[in-house]
């Protein structure tokens, strides 16, 4: 099997992407350890993965209990985060 240089661009970048994730994903493991709460870690993955992406607005969040969601969302987001409990 062979790979031409534009195949070996896109796997180095899915090797990229998938090292970077991980990274992201030890990193709010290591801010949410200590956070009581009910958020899991797969759902505080998404509440990131969508805040981060969010421009030119803001993100309100009601009812923070303890902080988990809170801290998923400000994270990695461009913009300012409200958290009104």
């Amino acid at each position: 099997m062979t790979i031409d240089q534009s195949g070996l661009d896109v796997l180095t970048k899915q090797l990229w992407t998938l090292s970077r994730r991980r990274t992201e994903t030890e990193n709010l493991t290591q801010l949410l350890s200590g956070v009581g709460g009910w958020l899991k870690l797969n759902e505080a993955q998404w509440l990131n993965h969508y805040a981060a992406r969010v421009n030119g607005s803001c993100i309100v969040e009601i009812g923070s209990y303890r902080g988990r969601s809170a801290i998923a969302l400000a994270k990695d987001a461009t913009v300012p985060v409200y958290c009104i409990d």
